[in-house]
C-alpha cells in the first residue's frame, strides 16, 4: 500500500496537482478509528432504509 502511495504521490507532483496533493496528505493524516452509528426509525417494524455493500477486496470489518 506505501508503495502504491509513493506512486500516486508522485505522479500528483508530475503533473502539479498541488490540490490533490494536498486532500491525499490530509487523508494520509487521518487515523482509522472505531464509529458507532445509531439509526432511529418510529417502529420495529418498518424497514431499514439503506443497503449496505463493500468491495470484495477492502478488508472492511463491519458489524451489525
Amino acid at each position: 500500500m506505501m508503495l502504491f502511495l509513493e506512486r500516486f504521490e508522485s505522479a500528483l507532483e508530475s503533473r502539479g496537482m498541488s490540490g490533490q496533493l494536498r486532500m491525499l496528505n490530509f487523508t494520509c493524516a487521518e487515523k482509522a478509528r472505531r464509529r458507532t452509528l445509531t439509526l432511529t426509525r418510529p417502529s420495529r417494524e418498518e424497514e431499514l432504509q439503506f443497503a449496505v455493500s463493500t468491495r470484495t477486496m477492502s478488508h472492511i470489518f463491519l458489524f451489525i
